[in-house]
């Protein structure tokens, strides 16, 4: 690609050449603040791309080192888009042609190259679609991870990559989280098929001033009174079906496993409260092994007694999330 930014430079944006000579310079120890240098056009015609001319130069200066000059056309003090009166790029023109001295166009690049290097600067600092800089180093990440909720890396918990956190910063921090929002972030993040039961609660306990007292409180039929010391609650809880997966996986999603609690953490990053998370855990239908007496099977978990093939996906495995 360099060598073919080299030949033909009109096919490149200025800011895309400068960020591909950058890297290409460090790759080979070589400081683009040294190297890089900008130099005015003196073409008064309309431009037909960023860079009018590119050169690489081999032992240029003094000092034996190489040098990449950019002929900018679209920014300057010199040429049809310079800041200065376009008498001067005449005059200059006009000099070079018949002293053959580039000296008085050499005085100004002095100045116009400064100009360039802190222009391209602030393009870099306001532009997120630039990507990470020359040092590979991604100025935006942290900003993201902050929307997402972590304001560092001493903040991640169960493993979590900052760099997912970041990719979720929308998600996470979403105003409105329905179940597929919820499914897909899950889904995507811990590679397994996921979907969401919603209204999934439990019998939630009354208190003591919540529970039907004849003569004291709520006793009002169809108002307050109830009969027991609970009350069923759909809305307090959510059930997230993981599978049907492998063996292994499956392994990755029982109590107190990796991605159990990968999973939980994720979920804990959500804008909601969820008071009952449960985790249904899906054993693929042909994974499924009958019982024996060599102690590798846990009840409850994936011990299952069978007397002939049933390739039924299991779904067993259903606890409460911490």
């Amino acid at each position: 690609m360099i060598d073919h930014l080299l030949a033909e430079p009109w096919r490149y944006e200025l800011f895309q050449a400068i960020r591909l000579l950058s890297r290409w310079l460090r790759r080979y120890g070589v400081a683009p603040e040294s190297a890089l240098r900008f130099e005015n056009s003196l073409s008064l015609a309309f431009p037909a791309s960023d860079i009018d001319a590119l050169r690489l130069e081999q032992g240029a200066g003094g000092d034996g080192a190489m040098r990449l000059r950019i002929r900018t056309a679209v920014i300057g003090l010199l040429g049809v888009n310079g800041a200065l009166p376009l008498h001067y790029t005449e005059r200059i023109a006009a000099w070079e042609h018949d002293t053959r001295d580039e000296g008085p166009r050499a005085f100004y690049d002095a100045f116009s190259s400064r100009q360039m290097v802190l222009f391209y600067r602030a393009w870099c600092k306001y532009r997120v679609r630039g990507g990470p800089d020359e040092h590979n180093r991604d100025r935006f990440l942290a900003q993201l991870a902050a929307l997402g909720g972590v304001a560092g890396q001493g903040q991640l918990d169960a493993g979590l990559a900052f760099e997912s956190l970041a990719y979720f910063a929308s998600q996470l921090r979403s105003r409105v989280v329905p179940a597929s929002l919820i499914a897909g972030v899950l889904g995507e993040y811990l590679e397994v098929p996921v979907t969401v039961e919603q209204f999934a609660g439990r019998w939630d306990p009354l208190g003591i001033g919540e529970r039907t007292r004849l003569g004291e409180n709520n006793c009002d039929i169809g108002l307050g009174a109830t009969l027991g010391g609970r009350l069923p609650r759909p809305e307090l809880g959510i059930r997230i079906r993981v599978g049907p997966v492998s063996s292994t996986v499956f392994e990755r999603f029982l109590p107190g496993a990796s991605g159990a609690r990968a999973l939980a953490a994720l979920l804990g990053r959500f804008a909601i409260d969820i008071p009952y998370r449960e985790l249904q855990v899906v054993l693929r239908g042909d994974e499924v092994d009958g019982a024996s007496l060599d102690g590798t099977v846990r009840l409850g978990l994936d011990g299952f007694l069978c007397t002939q093939p049933d390739k039924r996906d299991r779904d067993d495995v259903c606890y409460l999330l911490d």
